[in-house]
């Protein structure tokens, strides 16, 4: 896999929220919550579930977000080990 493989395919939802699929049974989904803010969040089904979230001012950089994660999980990398602890 290269670094520029795309790795993510975005839609639209018909409510306006961008959607993915992403690796090891993971989503993502960016919605614009406020004005300029823009609320990420991916999801993982199956043996260990998750949920991320963040907030961004960019709807670029939430989309970067998620594809950079996107990577991690198809190097086969837990991406839960990679969140920063909030506190």
């Amino acid at each position: 896999m290269t670094e520029h493989q795309q790795l993510v395919t975005w839609r639209t939802a018909p409510d306006g929220r961008l959607l993915a699929d992403l690796a090891n049974g993971c989503f993502a989904s960016i919605e614009l919550q406020e004005t300029d803010v823009y609320f990420a969040l991916i999801g993982c089904d199956g043996q260990r579930p998750l949920v991320l979230t963040d907030r961004f001012d960019n709807c670029d950089v939430a989309q970067a977000w998620v594809e950079d994660k996107a990577h991690l999980l198809a190097r086969g990398i837990d991406i839960a080990l990679t969140q920063r602890s909030g506190g």
